[in-house]
């Protein structure tokens, strides 16, 4: 399974801040960690 978008083809900040625009952060309440749109952006954009 690949982990790296760019991997996958997706490599321009317009199509990663859509993806994180789709996270419902409400249903990522069970995760153990409390992530926030803002987590989430690094998170893709460090992997960018």
């Amino acid at each position: 399974m690949k982990t790296d978008l760019s991997e996958i083809g997706i490599t321009d900040i317009k199509t990663i801040n859509k993806i994180i625009g789709g996270i419902n952060i409400e249903r990522l309440g069970n995760h153990p960690i409390k992530l926030t749109t803002e987590m989430m952006t690094n998170l893709f954009n460090s992997t960018h």
